[in-house]
């Protein structure tokens, strides 16, 4: 039987195609215990680059022996960690853009709700704490934005995470989705977008749903829903990665329903979204 690789810090290797160290996710056989070569494989660059070569049985013989090891316990950061980065008030540019857009109530709410902080190490950078549902810390994500633009800065270091594997090594982290820990305590629908921004804004102007954030297209699994088993989702994929997110859906079980949203498609040629345009982008620009 045939199966992704599962994650370690070195698990990930270049890609083939696109040449990105750290991309490609390779692949197992169970059966055997053996990673088949690096000319197969999954690239996380999935609109970018979309690498994807599955082997086959012929492909067998090629095979490299995996030593296997036990799984190491999965380690929780003290919630400390969240608290230290929501009472620093130095200089947050996200948290101006937000001002701006939804009033201070509006984001005095959304920085209770989500557990928003300011880094304590890189200036003007918003913190992202990803909690799970039984309220354990699993990361912090930091990212800077343009203060009035709203805009991800795209220079390099602009996305940061609060504890690196090269900082941390003996830290086994594990990620969970970005405001897991609020679909706990209610009956509400779960709302799944890509980037934590965008859970957000949404959250403001469409309280229906818990809106959490997989953080990036690739992310968006079988395992890391299995939190959501029992509820009702709906997938809202960034304009252009609607067949990648319903090909995903037909693999994601133990849900009452889940099905993808087409309300960014259906409004894309009125509100002139571009491939690459979530959902945020629509809800600005309406």
């Amino acid at each position: 039987m045939v199966s992704f690789l599962p994650y370690s810090p070195n698990s990930k290797v270049r890609c083939p195609q696109c040449g990105k160290p750290k991309r490609l996710t390779l692949f197992i056989n169970l059966n055997t215990g053996e990673i088949y070569p690096p000319e197969f494989g999954v690239c996380d660059r999935i609109q970018a680059c979309g690498y994807n070569k599955r082997p086959d049985k012929k492909s067998q013989l090629e095979q490299v022996k995996l030593i296997p090891k036990p799984p190491k316990p999965i380690d929780y950061l003290d919630i400390v960690e969240v608290e230290k980065r929501m009472s620093n008030n130095a200089k947050n540019h996200f948290f101006e853009f937000l001002k701006n857009l939804i009033g201070k109530e509006g984001m005095a709410k959304v920085r209770e709700q989500y557990k928003l902080g300011t880094s304590l190490i890189h200036p003007g950078f918003v913190t992202f704490p990803q909690i799970d549902t039984e309220g354990r810390l699993r990361q912090i994500q930091e990212v800077l934005y343009n203060p009035k633009t709203g805009e991800r800065n795209k220079k390099k270091g602009s996305q940061r995470w609060g504890f690196e594997k090269w900082k941390y090594p003996n830290l086994n982290l594990e990620m969970t989705y970005f405001g897991s820990h609020l679909i706990t305590g209610n009956d509400k629908p779960i709302a799944i977008v890509e980037s934590a921004k965008t859970a957000i804004i949404a959250s403001h102007f469409i309280p229906s749903y818990n809106w959490v954030a997989s953080i990036s297209l690739g992310m968006l699994s079988n395992e890391r829903c299995k939190s959501l088993k029992g509820r009702n989702v709906v997938l809202f994929p960034d304009l252009g990665a609607e067949p990648i997110w319903k090909k995903k859906a037909k693999y994601i079980k133990g849900m009452t329903s889940i099905k993808v949203s087409d309300y960014l498609n259906k409004n894309s040629k009125k509100y002139n979204l571009n491939n690459g345009d979530d959902l945020a982008d629509l809800i600005l620009k309406q």
